[in-house]
């Protein structure tokens, strides 16, 4: 497993998480076109995202092969609250999405 921690933004009043390791995410199966779904967990406070041929979602693409995905909308404000920095994490066909925890 390998992780990273990212800002989480905010766009039109909802929070974002915005990934473009274009290294993670292909080592982990979320290449350009790879289907996959998202489930937003607000009582554990994580989003994960699981690579599914029959997904909901697409991996978007930026300059050609590099993969962009971008969650923004009211449920990761929901299920992440209101945290500056996330850690990612990333496993074969799957990346789970958690507020960073500072001491």
């Amino acid at each position: 497993m390998k992780t990273q921690t990212l800002k989480c933004g905010k766009h039109r009043n909802n929070r974002r998480v915005w990934l473009d390791n274009k290294q993670l995410l292909n080592d982990s199966g979320f290449k350009v076109g790879a289907r996959y779904d998202s489930t937003y967990f607000p009582l554990q406070v994580k989003i994960t995202l699981k690579k599914d041929a029959e997904g909901l979602r697409k991996v978007a693409q930026k300059k050609g092969t590099h993969p962009i995905i971008d969650l923004c909308s009211s449920k990761v404000g929901y299920a992440l609250g209101e945290c500056d920095r996330v850690k990612v994490s990333y496993e074969d066909g799957f990346i789970t999405i958690t507020p960073e925890v500072t001491d």
